[in-house]
């Protein structure tokens, strides 16, 4: 079942760094550390009695879009983008024999990446929280569809 505390713990322990780092030494070192982070998190998923069974074997899609996203250079842009990647890399999540639709949240995210983004006066923890809580948010406003009979259920 998913849990926005653990992820919130991990994007402050690896990716948030304090001023002192380490930190990552590039863009794409950046979004390969966001990704194993989302793609470990979202693998304890479930929808139903299905775990995500493609939760690892999807984070690449993650860290191309995540490094494309860290690179745009102005942060409201990188926020959004970097929402946008995590929505797409929920999308189409194998469920057992059932797929993940868009997650409903992703507006919701958009924002709330774009303003833990231009926030300055904003901490780390702070920071990560706001993140944790809006990639659980598409997470559990992503449906999976089952085939027959067909049935539809939440990701938790």
């Amino acid at each position: 079942m998913l849990n926005p505390m653990p992820l919130t713990q991990s994007l402050l322990a690896d990716w948030l760094k304090d001023e002192n780092g380490p930190h990552p030494a590039s863009v794409s070192e950046s979004a390969d550390v966001f990704s194993r982070i989302i793609s470990d998190w979202y693998a304890s998923a479930a929808a139903g009695p299905f775990p995500v069974a493609t939760a690892q074997a999807n984070s690449g899609v993650l860290t191309n879009l995540a490094s494309g996203a860290l690179m745009v250079g102005n942060p409201t842009a990188a926020g959004a983008l970097l929402a946008t990647g995590t929505m797409v890399y929920m999308t189409g999540q194998a469920f057992g024999p059932g797929v993940s639709a868009p997650p409903i949240a992703h507006p919701l995210a958009v924002g709330i990446f774009g303003t833990a983004f231009t926030e300055l006066d904003l901490d780390r923890e702070a920071r990560a929280a706001m993140m944790a809580t809006a990639v659980f948010a598409m997470a559990i406003t992503s449906i999976v569809t089952f085939p027959g009979p067909p049935f539809t259920a939440p990701v938790l």
